[in-house]
């Protein structure tokens, strides 16, 4: 286990430990107050320090010691899986650091924001583990700050929107085209990067409510939505009807830990809404209380009156363009809403993707070495792109000055060839401070010039950095893209295959990395494959008879596909092998094939590997060549 991560928590134990032996009765009220980035924290009328709270995802991170020192909640540590344990009152959380599963009450739900360890310290998500210890929530947006109050005359009965919602009677989505009355006592949780999945949570912790939306569902009857309503439930139905008034299909169900759920599901156009309410057993049989919640249930509308300054909306999405904030780096921009978030295989770069996969926005933010420049910095980048592409694929734009909200940068167009069409990039370089910021803008060539300059002006204009809101927390970020050493080769022991390989370090693991049989990597443009084993079934003549009728009927099948060449070759100096070289098109890529099969002591080994026609440089191949060449048997 990690040292650090280790040293961290057991100190956070200590804290909770020294909490514990000091803190009221668990009955005693809690009044919290936090403000972002401030170290001073006040709990029940005293003022402790601690690491600075910060946001990740939008949500507050604090250290767990403010959780420990005001609530007295038992606190236990899993060295196996990382993992923290929480109880409080008869509720209990697991929460794992990096991870955004959490478990409560032995039922698994997911975080807007995993824990942390920053600094040494245990950060853990402030709203989601104070609202599952019953206790009220407000943000004062003016002051960043968060008050927390459990059992105390202001937390009592009459429960208080924050200021900014005193004025709403609504809550709902524009966008998907629903609200439902804004009761005082429920509290919706912060936005994921599409609305079309809500949570709101009673803080008092009697239910909790979740609407969800499907979109693209085919038209359904009232059996097709009786029969969604029912395959959602959860346990024994106690009850199934299709509610004709409202025009929706309702069940209430019972799971065996006792969880009772009322869940309605509706249809408008090509959306599917389904809204639950999860309460306990006993508040379902509490007449009163299940009849005030099915009148709640009631208020759900399939329509949003953005007119009505009393309903607050929760959508992210304004002229068909979705809202994100990277709150952390201090970064604000919007992509068409039709798109999905995602990242880079390679060097994990901020992805939003539409669904054919061929326009995106990419993004990120890395630390700045002393003295750098985007001019040089574009040049570097420039620099791997030519060593990834052969130059006929390849074409770089002019360096362009460009500034944005105050932070100047240059800005090109590139073109990415496969050997059918050309792919276009608009990549913009910023420094400011310590800090780098890379963005990019991507689409096909052929796209008609009034649509990629809307795109690309639309997402530049939306672009909002502000390093003063970045998380006081932020340390260094390394640039894996800026500082990739292509040259630097790991030793691979394959002992049940018995063999060693220098693999270059760049490389992305793809399958069968435990020792087995085969492995493959991934590298830009291309993979890597070694098979063994293979002559506990098969001899060398024999797959190399299987290869040609391969060849064969794939040839007949697709006319793109032949076989260029086959050969015998001598590998390692002297070792006999067949070589198949093919060529055929996958994806409007042009790919070219090569596969080596050979015998090693007994055994039939395969290398083989696929390229990119584009991506076929020189130093591509070299590498691919170094190693095979690498290769030590056993």
């Amino acid at each position: 286990m990690n040292k650090t991560l280790k040293t961290a928590l057991i100190g956070g134990l200590l804290s909770s430990a020294i909490a514990l032996g000091t803190a009221s009765a668990a009955t005693a009220p809690v009044e919290v107050q936090v403000q972002i980035g401030n170290e001073n924290v006040k709990i029940n009328e005293q003022t402790i320090q601690v690491a600075k709270p910060y946001l990740s995802n939008n949500v507050t991170l604090v250290p767990l010691r403010v959780i420990t020192s005001a609530f007295g909640a038992e606190v236990k540590w899993d060295e196996k899986t990382s993992s923290i344990g929480l109880a409080y009152e008869g509720r209990n959380i697991q929460l794992t650091i990096g991870s955004k599963n959490v478990s409560v009450d032995g039922e698994s739900s997911t975080l807007e924001a995993a824990p942390e360890l920053s600094s040494n310290t245990t950060m853990v998500p402030l709203r989601f583990i104070t609202q599952t210890f019953g206790a009220a929530v407000n943000f004062d947006a003016a002051t960043s700050t968060i008050t927390i109050q459990k059992g105390s005359s202001e937390a009592g009965e009459d429960i208080q929107l924050t200021d900014q919602d005193a004025d709403s009677t609504h809550i709902g989505d524009s966008y998907y085209g629903w609200s439902i009355e804004y009761l005082p006592e429920i509290s919706p949780w912060d936005n994921e990067f599409s609305t079309n999945f809500v949570r709101f949570d009673h803080l008092k912790d009697e239910f909790t409510l979740y609407v969800h939306v499907f979109e693209e569902q085919p038209e359904m009857s009232a059996q097709g939505l009786m029969k969604e309503a029912a395959e959602y439930a959860d346990g024994s139905i106690l009850s199934q009807t299709y509610v004709k008034n409202g025009g929706y299909a309702k069940v209430v169900s019972k799971d065996p830990d006792g969880t009772v759920s009322e869940i309605r599901v509706y249809m408008k156009g090509d959306k599917e809404y389904f809204v639950t309410l999860n309460t306990s057993t006993e508040n379902f049989n509490d007449k009163q209380k299940w009849a005030s919640y099915v009148s709640f249930l009631d208020t759900f509308s399939l329509s949003f009156d953005g007119g009505n300054p009393a309903y607050k909306d929760i959508s992210n999405v304004k002229d068909g363009y979705r809202s994100i904030e990277a709150s952390e780096y201090g970064l604000a921009f919007k992509v068409p809403v039709d798109w999905f978030q995602s990242e880079t295989a390679f060097h994990k770069l901020d992805q939003y993707l539409n669904e054919d996969f061929d326009q995106y926005f990419q993004n990120q933010v890395t630390s700045r070495e002393p003295g750098d420049t985007p001019e040089a910095w574009a040049g570097r980048i420039e620099k791997q792109y030519k060593d990834q592409y052969v130059s006929q694929y390849l074409k770089i734009g002019a360096l362009q000055p460009i500034e944005i909200d105050g932070i100047k940068g240059v800005a090109r167009t590139d073109l990415f060839g496969n050997g059918s069409s050309w792919h276009e990039e608009y990549e913009i370089f910023l420094m400011e401070g310590d800090y780098k910021y890379y963005f990019s803008i991507g689409y096909p060539e052929e796209l008609p010039a009034k649509e990629k300059e809307e795109l690309r002006s639309n997402i530049v204009k939306s672009i909002e950095i502000d390093p003063s809101a970045m998380s006081p927390n932020l340390g260094e970020l390394y640039d894996s893209w800026d500082n990739t050493d292509y040259e630097h080769r790991v030793l691979v022991n394959n002992s049940k295959a018995k063999y060693s390989i220098k693999i270059p370090e760049y490389w992305m693991q793809g399958s069968d990395h435990d020792g087995g049989d085969s492995f493959s990597y991934i590298l830009d443009g291309a993979d890597f494959t070694v098979f063994s084993q293979l002559g506990t079934t098969l001899s060398r003549s024999d797959l190399i008879n299987a290869m040609d009728a391969a060849v064969a009927k794939q040839s007949q099948d697709d006319p793109n596909y032949r076989l260029i060449g086959k050969s015998s070759v001598s590998l390692f100096g002297s070792t006999p092998a067949t070589k198949f070289e093919l060529s055929y098109k996958s994806n409007g890529y042009k790919i070219l094939e090569t596969a080596y099969i050979f015998e090693k002591n007994g055994r039939t080994y395969m290398i083989g590997y696929r390229v990119n026609e584009a991506n076929a440089t020189e130093s591509t191949l070299r590498r691919i060549q170094e190693t095979i060449d690498s290769i030590e048997f056993k």
